[in-house]
């Protein structure tokens, strides 16, 4: 079974249930580092500004949810930097069957799986903005310079008919295209060995964002982005998802999958 089907029977018993109790409110701060300093960010959460910071490094105070946080930094001769902030609950699919089988027949609640005390979202939260006009790709030969003569020698005493064209810098001294571009084969594992299945995800980035064209289950890729060598990628649906992964080597990357109940193993090969 898919973790998303089985993500979504667990929320369709809860809503059943007809007994869903309050989360506590709790609080904490989250400081945001640049580099360089002095940028501006917003904190999101469910498409509602819920705080702002005009200077890094700074922090702001916010109430925990289960909802992830979208944080965005701005600085002149910068692009915009996004950082998804999540709150890992530390709940496995296991703990939610053993509630399953200790709660009685009806009275089960959201109640008892609150976000524990020790659950926060990441602080602080380093970000490295990229200069603007930073290429994310290789750039490709222009149609009216043909490759070949772009990278010959020029003739030592040229005929005054032949226009010279300058030769491409080393192949070393080009941007390298980001690591995460490309077709990516995603697997995964969820509580109890169960398989999340198998997608095929093209991904493309400008900057460190993420544009994704693939599909999980029945939910809809929303956004995500790079930092460094790592990715996060937020899915909506009937439950939400964010993946976090690790480029551990130039063709695979390893990580979790969470979702509100608990989280997954994932890893993709680069095709």
């Amino acid at each position: 079974m898919k973790l998303p089907a089985l993500a979504a029977v667990s929320i369709l018993g809860l809503i059943l249930s007809g007994c869903v109790s309050d989360v506590p409110v709790t609080r904490q701060d989250i400081t945001i580092v640049t580099t360089p300093a002095d940028a501006s960010c917003v904190f999101e959460r469910e498409g509602q500004q819920i705080g702002t910071i005009a200077s890094t490094p700074g922090t702001v105070n916010v109430t925990q949810t289960l909802d992830d946080i979208t944080i965005k930094c701005d600085k002149a001769g910068f692009q915009q930097a996004h950082y998804l902030n999540h709150m890992d609950t530390s709940i496995s699919a296991k703990d939610v069957a053993m509630g399953i089988l200790t709660e009685p027949l009806g009275e089960l609640t959201l109640g008892a799986y609150s976000p524990p005390s020790s659950a926060k979202y990441d602080s602080p939260v380093k970000i490295t903005l990229i200069p603007l006009g930073t290429s994310s790709t290789i750039p490709t030969t222009s149609p009216t310079t043909p490759a070949a003569a772009a990278l010959a020698p020029l003739p030592s005493n040229p005929s005054p008919n032949v226009t010279q064209v300058a030769s491409l810098p080393p192949q070393s001294q080009l941007p390298s295209a980001n690591p995460f571009a490309g077709q990516w084969l995603v697997s995964g594992k969820g509580a109890f060995g169960t398989s999340i299945g198998s997608y095929l995800w093209k991904i493309d980035v400008t900057g460190n964002t993420v544009s994704l064209t693939g599909e999980f289950g029945e939910a809809t890729f929303k956004e995500g982005h790079v930092d460094g060598d790592r990715v996060t990628l937020l899915w909506t649906g009937i439950v939400d998802y964010t993946f976090e992964g690790k480029l551990v080597s130039p063709t695979r990357i390893e990580g979790q999958a969470h979702h509100f109940l608990g989280s997954a193993d994932w890893w993709a090969e680069k095709q």
